[in-house]
Parts: C-alpha cells; structure tokens; sequence
C-alpha cells in the first residue's frame, strides 16, 4: 500500500513556523529548559538533551575554517531555519555577504544558508 504525504505550500509552511516559532520564543517555561528545542511540521515541539561538549567543540572548529576561508560571509551557530518539516536548529551556517540583515530582523531563517553544516550526534 502506498502512502502518500501532502505538504503545504511552502509560503504558508513559512508563515506557520515563523507564528509558531514566535510563540515558542515567548514562552518563558520553555526559556528555561536547557533542551535544545525545533518543531515538527505541525508545531509539535521537539525536545533534545543539550549536545555534548564534543559537539559544541566540532561546531566552533566547523565555525572557525568557514570563517578562516570565507570571510566575506557571515557564519552562524544553533541558527533555527524554516523548512518544510518544521523549524530545525542548523550547527554551523554560512550566510554569503548580505544576508547579514536577515539575522537582526527574523525569529528564524526562511531561506537556507548558502552551506549548511550537521555536526552528527555520536561523534565517536
């Protein structure tokens, strides 16, 4: 039997997830929590453990060669980005020069970086 998942347009998966996003943003139980946080397609909250050091380690060499070689750009970390399955907190991100804007005036991203780095959870 085949099964068959009908999306929403993505400008209006957009609109949920930056309303939803908003309120989970404002929601001072959830400040609290030191969980990392995203959401599913239909704003279902999505809770993790925070990653562990090595992890946060992994990011910050990931963050520093993206700088040491890009540096016209912007990079990013724990960057939350609108997608079609919800809001997904990025690692690593690198924005090409002027999108800088886009990170002052936005909850979350709605359009993806130009590199998009997953540091994976088991490092070893």
């Amino acid at each position: 039997m085949a099964l068959t998942i009908q999306l929403q347009p993505s400008a209006q998966q957009s609109a949920f997830n930056l309303k939803r996003w908003a309120e989970l943003l404002a929601d001072p139980e959830l400040a609290r929590l030191p969980h990392r946080i995203e959401t599913d397609r239909h704003g279902h909250i999505l809770m993790r453990p925070p990653p562990a050091p090595k992890h946060g380690n992994f990011q910050s060499e990931i963050a520093h060669i993206l700088r040491s070689l890009l540096s016209s750009g912007r990079v990013i970390t724990e960057c939350p980005l609108s997608t079609s399955d919800g809001v997904k907190a990025l690692d690593v991100a690198w924005l090409k020069p002027g999108r800088a804007e886009e990170l002052r005036s936005m909850v979350c991203l709605v359009r993806a970086p130009e590199i998009c780095v997953e540091v994976p959870g088991r490092l070893g």
